[in-house]
Order: C-alpha cells, then structure tokens, then sequence
C-alpha cells in the first residue's frame, strides 16, 4: 500500500476483499501520519499530516 499523500511505500498489504474505516496510516519516511478509508485498493484520505 502507498501512503495517499506522499506516494510513499508502506508495510501494510491489501487484499481485494480489504476494507479499512478510519484507519490510522503512518508513513515512516515522511513521518506523518493520516487517517484513510480503503475500499477495493481505493484509498482516501480522512485527515491528513496531523489535522
């Protein structure tokens, strides 16, 4: 999975079947973090960098 914002790769791994509500992303690159939904490996951003 990329992180939304930075494109940056994650360790988090998606299957078609995953459904994420409200989960906490953090990018260990940026070092920041967001809260994304994701549906059918579409992602999007709830909060984003410390909002």
């Amino acid at each position: 999975m990329l992180y939304p914002i930075s494109n940056n790769k994650n360790r988090i791994k998606m299957r078609p079947d995953t459904v994420l509500e409200s989960f906490p992303l953090y990018c260990p690159k940026c070092k920041q973090g967001a809260i994304i939904n994701a549906k059918e490996y579409t992602t999007s951003v709830i909060k984003g960098h410390g909002e």
